[in-house]
């Protein structure tokens, strides 16, 4: 291993502290479980999310990744431990938060891409002036489907309701933006091209984003920081990538090989 990467890969593996200011989102001492009786899931797990950072999740199936994201939302209760966000803490979903999952059938397949889109910025309550249909049609503009606003999810490709969903989430402005796994079951061709998109609207809009993968290339090409959890529902560590947006240096290659590694080792 390089004395470069030795030097990412020894990022605290427990809580970190955040670069500057407060932490958007603060996760201490987080066990979950689905019932009093039921095994932890996730045990006791600590970490921090930055303002406009891509914080990426990443472990084995059945690892308590998709659980965590799921808490983190107010979906899924915590057996111990807090959430935080902006220092306050949270239990319950909120437009602050916003969701984009896997599956395709997330739109209400009755309404077109605007309405769905539209839809989402009037439930979530926002004091906003700017009308919820033309925080829509923004949205849609950003993710190149303004052309496809009429349509109904039907009527879209699986690459394009995911563009929907991630118009959606954007639409509410929220603080921040959780997703699972959500180009999992795309083509390899159409996943590459939404990893792009969604890299430049991160980057242009500042956004503070948590993203769970089980796709080690990935991860590094979205993600400021990995965080690795093992079969066991804790981190095996927390890492720095210097290779965001990049696929094919050799340090990126090398970078991302080293990850598959302790990955590998974390699940022994």
């Amino acid at each position: 291993m390089s004395p470069r990467h030795e030097r990412l890969l020894d990022a605290p593996p427990a809580a970190v502290v955040a670069r500057s200011g407060q932490a958007a989102l603060a996760v201490r001492n987080a066990s979950i479980a689905y019932g009093p009786k039921s095994p932890v899931i996730v045990d006791n797990v600590s970490f921090d999310v930055n303002q406009g950072e891509a914080f990426i999740l990443i472990g084995r199936s059945g690892c308590g990744k998709s659980t965590l994201l799921r808490s983190l939302a107010g979906f899924q209760e915590l057996r111990s431990g807090d959430i935080l966000l902006d220092g306050k803490k949270t239990k319950s979903p909120g437009p602050d938060r916003m969701m984009v999952f896997q599956n395709f059938d997330q739109l209400l397949p009755w309404r077109t891409a605007l309405q769905n889109v539209e839809f989402a910025v009037k439930k979530s309550g926002s004091k906003d002036t700017t009308s919820p249909r033309q925080r829509a049609l923004d949205a849609l503009e950003m993710v190149h489907l303004s052309a496809a606003s009429d349509k109904f999810p039907s009527q879209l490709s699986g690459g394009m309701q995911q563009r929907v969903a991630i118009a959606r989430a954007l639409a509410v402005r929220p603080r921040i933006v959780l997703m699972d796994e959500p180009f999992g079951a795309l083509d390899a061709m159409t996943r590459a091209s939404l990893q792009a998109e969604l890299l430049r609207l991160q980057k242009e809009m500042n956004m503070t984003l948590v993203f769970v993968t089980h796709s080690i290339e990935e991860a590094v090409y979205l993600g400021g920081r990995i965080g690795l959890m093992t079969p066991q529902g804790t981190f095996e560590g927390i890492y720095t990538n210097a290779f965001q947006g990049q696929l094919d240096s050799p340090e990126c290659a090398e970078f991302a090989g080293e990850l598959r590694t302790k990955l590998e080792m974390s699940a022994a």
